[in-house]
């Protein structure tokens, strides 16, 4: 009796059905892997490196947290180029902050934490409405958030002045105590300082002043705008009040407001992580970030750890240049930063403000993070002096002011899981601030 031809086992065992008869009446032909594998294979790696995959993941999407959406989605961070794009500015400040602290002070250190903790859910809601209604936030500080809405290029300004009054209204029906200034201005520019190991961005332009002189009039639980941004807002939409010719200050909406967007996923608010992540931008991002929290974030430990008081030494710097002009002010500042920092690194100081006005330059250090808080006035000192004179050789500048104060001051990471800085506060940061500022007047 003839057998019956067996298609599975002619396949099982690599011969082809319609060519082979028998094994004796043809060739037998094999499936070749070398056809077929690159589309069934399945790539393997190991547990060690796929642990290492996950913790490099880890970090950058940590150290991304610490830094603007600008600075992700530039595409080249090796070169230095100041980016000019038209944004609507929110500027929120927190009143009776420093009375807050006061209350921590007289306890033991625990006390850093319980006002770690009041502190960052004071500021996580903010935080999150800024970037649920597609802004960013440039500048964080523990009294204080600088937040940017950019102009797309198939956006109108009056769509973006609206998302940014909807982001003031709501973040004040959550936070009482904190005032909210608007201002809108053609042309703001972006730019950061770098060295090898250390890098520093700054937001430049005339509305970053406006909307700082708006804060000033500006009261608890107050919504000002300045004059700028009233000219892009419907005024039969808000109840309003002249507050004097340059701002106007929003009392309430009168028509309904629109449906909001609410996100339960925090990278749904801040897409700009996956991005990072994605991207493999740790390694770049990572120099924007003190060296203090660089090293946590490496060696794997909680950056709750950094939360405590202590003794630090505040170096504040004022610099007036000759010339004005923002390109002028952004070269010297670039010059000076370098200047400074080969200083810092030898006193060990850390380099924590930069800031660039229409016609001055302000750099904020600390010293005792990093050594001994016994040797951080001795340093501050020395620094101070040593970059005196090393200005005092150039014809740049107009008036140089520095400042020097010492005393407990309130250190950690502050702010949300999207968006966090690290920030010491305390009356020994106001000091320094106001020494400089009474010298500048001398």
């Amino acid at each position: 009796m003839r057998k019956s031809f067996n298609y599975k086992e002619s396949f099982l065992h690599g011969k082809d059905s319609l060519t082979t008869k028998s094994s004796t009446e043809s060739q037998t032909i094999h499936w070749t892997p070398e056809l077929f594998g690159p589309v069934l294979k399945t790539q393997r790696i190991s547990f060690s490196k796929s642990y290492y995959a996950y913790k490099k993941d880890r970090r950058a999407k940590i150290i991304s947290t610490f830094v603007p959406d600008e600075l992700i989605y530039i595409r080249d961070l090796s070169k230095k180029k100041l980016h000019e794009f038209v944004a609507v500015i929110l500027l929120i400040e927190i009143s009776n902050f420093h009375d807050i602290w006061d209350k921590f002070t007289p306890t033991e250190n625990g006390a850093s934490y319980g006002f770690n903790f009041l502190l960052n859910k004071y500021l996580g809601p903010i935080i999150e409405n800024i970037y649920i209604f597609d802004g960013d936030v440039i500048k964080l500080e523990a009294d204080g958030i600088l937040g940017v809405w950019k102009l797309q290029a198939y956006q109108s300004m009056s769509e973006i002045v609206e998302k940014v009054i909807q982001c003031g209204l709501k973040s004040q029906e959550c936070r009482k105590n904190i005032s909210i200034s608007m201002n809108f201005q053609v042309k703001c520019k972006f730019f950061f300082f770098f060295f090898y190991t250390y890098r520093k961005w700054v937001l430049i332009g005339q509305p970053i002043i406006e909307v700082e002189l708006a804060a000033k009039i500006c009261n608890s639980g107050e919504l000002i705008l300045t004059k700028s941004t009233w000219q892009y807002v419907p005024p039969t939409k808000y109840e309003h009040v002249l507050v004097d010719s340059h701002n106007i200050k929003i009392i309430k909406e009168i028509v309904q407001p629109k449906i909001e967007k609410i996100s339960n996923e925090l990278n749904e608010s801040r897409p700009s992580l996956i991005d990072a992540t994605t991207l493999k931008l740790g390694d770049k991002l990572n120099k924007f970030l003190i060296p203090l929290i660089r090293d946590e974030i490496y060696n794997n430990r909680a950056l709750e750890l950094l939360t405590h008081k202590r003794r630090v030494s505040i170096l504040s710097i004022n610099i007036i240049p000759i010339k004005s002009s923002t390109e002028t002010l952004v070269d010297l500042c670039d010059k000076y930063f370098h200047y400074l920092y080969k200083l810092t690194v030898k006193y060990l100081g850390i380099i924590n403000t930069v800031t660039v006005y229409p016609k001055r330059i302000f750099f904020s250090v600390y010293f005792g993070l990093q050594s001994d808080s016994r040797l951080c006035n001795k340093n501050a000192l020395i620094c101070g002096e040593k970059f005196r004179r090393i200005l005092d050789n150039t014809e740049d500048i107009i008036k140089l002011s520095i400042g020097i104060s010492t005393g407990m001051v309130f250190c950690g990471v502050i702010g949300h899981e999207i968006r966090q800085t690290f920030v010491c506060s305390g009356l020994a940061c106001e000091k320094s601030e106001k020494i400089v500022a009474v010298a500048s007047k001398l």
